[in-house]
């Protein structure tokens, strides 16, 4: 019992294990396992984003299906795919979005790095304008590409 404080050196084995003191053999000690970490909160995908069953037109007189998408809210809504003047915000989840576009980069990391979803801002003023694909957590595929052509 060289290896216990002084206290405890005259106190027997027995008596330790009836305090809840149990000496360990150094083979007994080393097959104590930690408990694991615990498992990370495992993030549900949101649903890919689907036909709204309904038409908006926008202020050229285009109009499109609209579909919906699990979105961050609120998000802004900008004057053009790039970032470029804030027209207004979303202020609601899910969103309608009218068609989508792959021509401007949206500044960040994700599947869809120059994707922009073509929708009108709740708020102020209901102007049409672009969201960036990485503020939408549905995956934003079937929504159709925008025809902004002649």
């Amino acid at each position: 019992m060289a290896h216990l404080p002084r206290k405890l050196a005259g106190v027997s084995a027995a008596a330790l294990a009836a305090l809840g003191i149990g000496m360990l053999t150094p083979a007994a000690a080393n097959a104590i396992t930690p408990p694991a970490p615990p498992t990370p909160p495992t993030r549900v995908a949101a649903p890919a984003c689907w036909d709204a069953h309904f038409t908006r037109t926008d202020p050229t007189g285009r109009t499109y299906e609209a579909y919906e998408c699990v979105n961050q809210s609120p998000t802004d809504v900008y004057s053009s795919a790039g970032y470029s003047g804030n027209y207004g915000t979303l202020q609601h989840s899910p969103s309608w979005f009218a068609c989508r576009t792959d021509n401007q980069p949206n500044g960040e990391n994700g599947p869809h790095k120059n994707r922009w979803l073509y929708t009108q801002a709740d708020s102020p003023g209901s102007y049409w304008g672009f969201v960036p694909d990485t503020h939408i957590f549905s995956e934003t595929d079937p929504v159709p590409d925008c025809d902004f052509g002649p």
